[in-house]
């Protein structure tokens, strides 16, 4: 029976160690962990928000100025 590797650097160089195909799936499940994570906290911080709104706790502000407010966070140009 293997040991399991503890440390990162030991993690690090056993998985490198793995043949490709085995380290490629790896990373496609740690991604997808890792996303639907991320898709996790978005949603409960959108649901948090629209219950805020909802009771009146924040008024929001105008979809112009949202937009204008992620285009500028994009590095797009403001549109004329």
């Amino acid at each position: 029976m293997a040991l399991l590797a503890t440390t990162l650097p030991d993690i690090r160089s056993t998985i490198l160690a793995l043949p490709k195909a085995k380290r490629v799936r790896l990373l496609n499940a740690l991604a997808g962990s890792i996303l639907e994570e991320e898709e996790s906290l978005t949603n409960e911080q959108l649901d948090a928000r629209v219950a805020a709104y909802e009771r009146g706790e924040d008024k929001g502000i105008p979809a112009s100025k949202a937009f204008a407010e992620a285009r500028k966070r994009a590095g797009l140009p403001p549109r004329a």
